[in-house]
């Protein structure tokens, strides 16, 4: 592994820690605990790689991602955070960092990560980003946190899957936090100014019955809960109103 890799992280540890594993592996580092001297690095054109804290003296490393791809089009960021939070994963997915991992991170990984982000630099530019999102709130009322590679995981899958058209099948044991999860995808995605509606089994009953669940949700979301649960004559008419969805279909 070779290339020039800047660190801004407030925690002298951690910087001493992957300036040390970053050389090592064959790297020039360069660390910091001021996203200031960060920037002034980027705009001189130093580094192939940035690990940026998001929480920091002198600011929020996220908020440095549109200026860092501004400035240095293709410079991979890897976002490293102590906030565990579904928040911070959405926000480091939208703002397209290269990759995101939670504190304490496992340092072999983080190299892996590192590595596989120097060779995409070396490889050519990035895929040009999509629209920044503007997300709702701040945050601090989300109930999902978590510090496991699960939890970490799970984030960055809603933050990957919450603006596409798809269909998503969200599995899970009763009581697992299937339907929170449904909301989050709803409430941080591109349609979280329409309705969201959950719906059974019995909601399917009767000739108006799947119309009426189509006319509330509008462009919003359909949540069909416990759909596993389904008897073959709600099976059949959940396949017809899935083949009827209008235009402006909502997602389910």
């Amino acid at each position: 592994m070779d290339g020039t890799v800047l660190v801004a992280d407030d925690d002298r540890t951690i910087r001493t820690v992957l300036t040390q594993a970053l050389t090592r592996a064959g790297c020039k580092v360069h660390a910091t605990s001021s996203l200031i001297t960060l920037m002034r690095w980027v705009d001189e054109g130093k580094g192939d790689l940035v690990i940026s804290d998001v929480i920091m003296p002198d600011g929020n490393g996220l908020d440095t991602l549109p200026l860092i791809t501004k400035r240095r089009p293709g410079l991979p960021v890897i976002i490293i955070s102590a906030q565990n939070t579904i928040m911070t994963a959405i926000q480091a997915t939208e703002k397209e960092a290269y990759d995101y991992l939670p504190k304490p991170f496992d340092l072999p990984d983080l190299m892996k990560r590192a590595a596989r982000a120097l060779d995409k630099k070396r490889r050519g530019p990035a895929v040009p980003r999509a629209p920044e999102l503007a997300l709702p709130g701040d945050g601090e009322d989300l109930p999902l946190v978590g510090r496991t590679s699960q939890m970490q995981a799970l984030f960055q899958l809603v933050a990957r899957v919450m603006n596409t058209d798809l269909p998503i099948l969200v599995t899970g044991e009763s009581g697992t936090g299937k339907s929170l999860i449904s909301k989050a995808i709803h409430d941080f995605s591109d349609r979280r100014t329409q309705p969201f509606v959950v719906t059974s089994a019995p909601d399917l009953d009767g000739a108006g019955g799947p119309m009426a669940i189509l006319n509330r949700a509008k462009g919003g979301s359909i949540l069909f809960d416990e759909v596993g649960d389904f008897d073959e004559d709600a099976q059949a008419k959940t396949v017809r109103m899935l083949d009827a969805l209008p235009e402006a279909n909502p997602r389910i």
